[in-house]
């Protein structure tokens, strides 16, 4: 990670401080509703008639519903239709639906709830990157740890005839030893360089009295909180995560400022609730 890279990455406060408007467009996919046509909510009950509920949308009800929670006041939601199996076929309704947004006058961020995969957030960085606004984007839900292979063992080191170990050649004298990069924890961590996006990470719990609880993506829920700062004007240490009890993952402090530098803001426990820290 050169230096130039570390300035590179984007934080909260940048985008609160960059934001020109308090609505931000979220895209997601619902069977219901318009598709391809950023519509307006200002109430989560609008968003119920004219999309449909948690069990009908999933993460993009989850997020609108979050973003009122944290103190949202409108929002557009650009509905996709019914959403494919095929990442390629997901990156493709993005594309399209992103050509719709030219109506807006001004977007303070872009939000695409529990759409994790590489190929969509580059999408979604690149018109961000033409369009000069932010993109809050979203890891997966599950991190994979990286499995370290070891040579095996062929056949039964019992039976076979011990040779005796040569003794290690002795490294010339100002020789330098070529450092190995580290492992990675997780497989699947994300990494965005850039100063148009950052990775809000990790999930968050939600306990619904119907569907019962379940982990859900927390961009909605974030872009509650900015939204609701940009219009009081408060600049806090820290806001309290609502709607939640729990992190999916947490991260020691180490690993904070080691994944910060990959573009990812970890929300934390900074009272006794989760919370998003402004660095």
């Amino acid at each position: 990670m050169t230096e130039e890279q570390r300035k590179l990455r984007l934080k909260p406060i940048d985008i609160l401080d960059g934001m020109g408007g308090d609505a931000p467009v979220v895209i997601g996919f619902s069977p219901r509703g318009p598709v391809n046509e950023p519509f307006e909510i200002k109430r989560w009950g609008q968003f119920i008639v004219k999309f449909g509920s948690f069990k009908k949308c999933g993460y993009l009800a989850t997020a609108v519903n979050g973003f009122f929670a944290n103190g949202g006041r409108r929002c557009y939601v650009l509905n996709l239709g019914s959403r494919p199996a095929e990442t390629e076929a997901v990156v493709a309704r993005v594309m399209e639906g992103l050509k719709t947004l030219e109506s807006l006058e001004h977007i303070p961020f872009i939000l695409a709830p529990g759409e994790h995969e590489a190929e969509v957030h580059d999408a979604i960085l690149a018109y961000c990157e033409v369009k000069g606004t932010f993109a809050l984007l979203d890891g997966p839900e599950e991190l994979i740890e990286t499995v370290v292979e070891t040579p095996e063992s062929g056949g039964d080191l019992l039976d076979e005839p011990v040779e005796e170990a040569a003794p290690a050649e002795e490294p010339p004298q100002g020789a330098v030893e070529e450092e190995s990069e580290p492992t990675e924890k997780y497989e699947n961590l994300p990494y965005v360089i850039g100063d148009f996006g950052t990775v809000v990470y990790p999930w968050i719990y939600l306990k619904d009295r119907v569907l019962g609880d379940f982990y859900i993506p927390p961009t909605g829920h974030v872009a509650g909180i900015l939204a609701g700062l940009y219009i009081s004007g408060e600049r806090p240490g820290f806001a309290t995560v609502e709607g939640t009890i729990l992190l999916r993952y947490k991260f020691t402090s180490d690993e904070k400022a080691q994944y910060s530098e990959r573009g990812l803001t970890l929300l934390s426990y900074p009272s006794k609730k989760p919370g998003l820290v402004f660095e």
